[in-house]
Parts: C-alpha cells; structure tokens; sequence
C-alpha cells in the first residue's frame, strides 16, 4: 500500500492521551497476525479452540493459517487485495482470517445468512478476487452472485462441493494436507488494512468498515484486559457469531491475545442452548446480547453433552 494511502487511514495520533492512558504502542511494521502467531513463542501447545467441528492447538492452527495464506498466495494474489470469507464459526475461520492477514491480503467477514444479491454487491463492491466458502454455503455462489466482479475463485473449506458457479472452484483440503512452514508475515504498517466488515445495511446499502492492523490490539488494551482480565485458564464462548464485530472479539482477539481457548459453534444458536462446565476446570467465560443474558448467567454456561466430551 503506498505510503500517502496508509496514513491518510487513521488520523487519530499515535501518542494521543488515551492511546497513553491504556499502553497503547504499536511498532511502525506490525502484521495483525501476530495476535495469533505470538501464541507460539508459550502456548503453541495449547487448546486455541474448540468445539464440534473439532479442537485446534495454538501451533496447529498457526500451521493452517500459514497453509491458508500460502494457498492464497499461490493463487496469485497481491499485497491489499481482498478475500471474502462466508465461512461458518469452526477452526478454519481464525486460520484463513489469519492466514489472509499474515500474506498481506484483506479478508472480508460477512454475514452467513447473505443472499446471492446481496453476495454480488459485496464482492462488487470490494473488488474481491478470491473467496473462501463452507461447502454447506457453495451454492450462493451462482450466476447472480457472480456477474459484473472480479471474483476469480471460490476456495471450498468444510467439505467438498461440486463446482456450480461461474468461477473455479479450489479445495482448501490440498493446501491443508501438504507440510506448510509458518509463512513469513508480509511487511505491513500499523496502519494499513487488516480486514473489512460491513454495516448490516439498515439506512441503505450495507457500507464496507474497514479495521486496521493495530485495531484488534487496541480493543484488547482498551476493553478486555481491564475488564474481562482473561487468563490462559479461561474458556470463551461468544453467542454472536464471528463476523459480527462483538463475536469476533470475543472468540478470537480476547481469548487469541490471553493465550485462552475458544468455543466455536457453527450455525444459529439455539435459545435453550446450555454449556457444561469445561472438563478441565477452567473458568468458562461467556458473552451475548442483553435478551439472552437475562435468560442465562453467562458465568454458568453449559456445554451439549453431544460433544463435551471433545472438549
């Protein structure tokens, strides 16, 4: 990204008062990844995450988002271009997210409930030449969704899908399977893009959000570390879902930054949804929207015997 575009981004000053106030200091270069990628030097053989889709330790999921990112690459992507993820909340998630960053690309997060109208518009909109899809969601990917983008390719994770869209379809399952050394962080600024979100689209079309590299340090120092005060012991399972902007803090940035464990769980929750106790004693650590949070101490929530045994 050119220098005179990165610095017209942020215009808050780095030694603002309240960048002060939290500790807040970001080196020049720094690549987001790092939020996940720190985790090696201590916890590499930790739980990261968790859940029916299956458990990742620290340095395994490290190891899929280094084979997610070199696979981008390979694709011939560049520094800056985007990648739409219409992924479901399960390891892969964190891995292609990370992985994207890592390469140098911005991935975008959208809703899994997208139609392909509105898919069209968003991969219009942001110019995305590469897409990673749950199998269970490949057919969104029709002509409609395609027509008038720069979309070059669907990368299938979660499965197999046979191809159905305008476009080639990749199978992630070949990058994951072959030995990936962790890929070298691309040299991105503090500044630049990390990642974009869109607006839900309430006053109008849904407008692209775009969060920059030092911006999930900063929720950390700003929010968590003060008030959630999370430890490696803690287990944390959000009910929004990880491309809404509070789930992903709470499934990746808090728990990813504390060297604690996520709970992942694919598709709607369920309102009488209930949590076991974590096997191993750890204090569970629960975050939702006020309606469910009256309903159910986020202190005690249950795990679904189907699968706390995976756990």
């Amino acid at each position: 990204m050119p220098d005179d575009i990165a610095a017209a981004i942020d215009l808050v000053p780095h030694d603002a008062a309240g960048n002060r106030e939290i500790g807040f200091s970001v080196p020049g270069r720094y690549n987001a990844s790092a939020i996940l990628f720190d985790n090696l030097k201590g916890n590499r053989y930790r739980c990261a995450v968790t859940g029916p889709a299956g458990s990742r330790t620290y340095g395994e999921l490290a190891a899929y988002a280094s084979a997610f990112g070199a696979g981008l690459l390979s694709l011939g992507l560049g520094r800056g271009d985007r990648v739409l993820l219409f992924l479901d909340d399960t390891p892969t998630y964190p891995a292609a997210l990370f992985g994207a960053i890592r390469a140098g690309l911005v991935p975008l997060l959208i809703n899994t409930l997208t139609p392909p109208d509105l898919l069209q518009f968003y991969l219009a909109d942001s110019s995305t030449k590469v897409a990673i899809c749950d199998a269970a969601f490949a057919d969104r990917f029709n002509a409609e969704a395609c027509r008038d983008t720069n979309l070059e390719a669907v990368v299938i994770s979660n499965g197999e899908a046979a191809q159905s869209a305008p476009v080639r379809f990749v199978s992630a399952a070949h990058w994951l399977a072959r030995a990936t050394p962790d890929l070298t962080p691309a040299d991105t600024r503090r500044d630049d893009m990390a990642f974009w979100m869109y607006s839900s689209g309430s006053t109008g079309r849904p407008k692209g959000i775009v969060h920059l590299q030092h911006d999930m340090l900063f929720t950390h120092l700003s929010y968590a570390r003060h008030l959630l005060k999370l430890t490696q012991n803690d287990v944390c399972f959000s009910m929004p879902q990880i491309f809404f902007a509070y789930g992903f803090g709470n499934s990746i940035t808090f728990p990813f930054v504390a060297g604690a464990s996520s709970v992942l769980l694919a598709g709607q929750l369920e309102v009488g949804l209930c949590l076991a106790d974590h096997p191993n004693g750890a204090r569970l650590r629960g975050a939702g929207n006020q309606r469910r949070r009256r309903a159910y101490d986020a202190q005690s929530l249950r795990c679904p015997q189907r699968w706390v045994d995976r756990i």
